[in-house]
């Protein structure tokens, strides 16, 4: 078998890291479809490759979970294999009436079904981005949904990257004026929580809710918002209802520019 690249990691801190997603880049990317990542001791390691984001020499970045105790080395070599595969615990799709349903082995997230519309529609007929979420074998909690006056024409959700370690599925409305609203969620196998990103583009002012706590009634609910952005009248609203030191955050809304 041929080698690729052989690299190491370093802990300089005197700390112990569990579990860290670590990214190398790879100038050969040619391959790497049948390749396999091996620690020092041989065993081999679950990796997933991205185009490059650094260098222009048309290479990839191999990303892969790392546990890696204080003041260790870690030695990784990624090799050429015939009929090698990167194995991973997977996400797993599935349909779920109408729905497309994610399961990463700890957690589940329900997201609407691809929609064209003969018609033009109301936002209030529309599924939100999110229809909810589960730890597996427990009952679907949360939700989401879409206010604005505009007409919805298509509803599409793409499978958009899918691999050993990670799932990725955008979730788009396209409106009249050509309006859009995009929600990406990554999913990782094995893990009990889920990365979300969001783009709006409404040509009026539009909000999207996401009803965490629905279904879920817990005695206190803890939410960092970060909002770069204020409508044009100047307003970023936050509403919250207090029970004595708990908080429990009822909606943000965050109105298009």
């Amino acid at each position: 078998m041929g080698t690729i690249a052989e690299f190491s990691v370093r802990e300089p801190l005197s700390v112990d890291w569990s579990e860290q997603l670590l990214c190398r880049h790879v100038a050969r990317a040619a391959g790497l479809s049948m390749a396999v990542l091996r620690d020092g001791q041989g065993r081999e390691v679950p990796f997933q490759a991205t185009p490059g984001e650094t260098g222009r020499d048309g290479g990839a970045d191999i990303w892969f979970w790392c546990d890696l105790p204080r003041d260790s080395e870690a030695r990784f070599r990624l090799v050429q294999g015939a009929n090698a595969r990167s194995k991973g615990r997977n996400v797993v799709l599935g349909q779920a009436r109408r729905a497309l349903a994610l399961t990463t082995g700890a957690m589940r997230v329900k997201l609407p079904g691809s929609k064209r519309f003969r018609k033009p529609v109301l936002a209030d007929r529309l599924p939100g981005p999110i229809l909810g979420f589960s730890r597996v074998g427990q009952g679907w909690v949360g939700g989401s949904r879409i206010e604005t006056r505009l007409l919805c024409k298509r509803l599409t959700t793409t499978v958009l990257a899918r691999g050993p370690l990670w799932t990725d599925v955008q979730v788009r409305y396209l409106f009249e004026n050509d309006s859009t609203y995009a929600m990406t969620l990554r999913l990782y196998a094995g893990r009990d929580h889920v990365m979300v990103d969001e783009r709006m583009a409404m040509r009026i002012e539009s909000r999207v809710l996401l009803q965490l706590h629905d279904g879920l009634n817990p005695d206190r609910f803890y939410s960092h918002v970060t909002c770069p952005v204020v409508s044009q009248d100047g307003h970023c609203r936050i509403e919250r209802i207090d029970y004595g030191s708990s908080h429990r955050l009822r909606e943000i809304q965050v109105p298009a520019i």
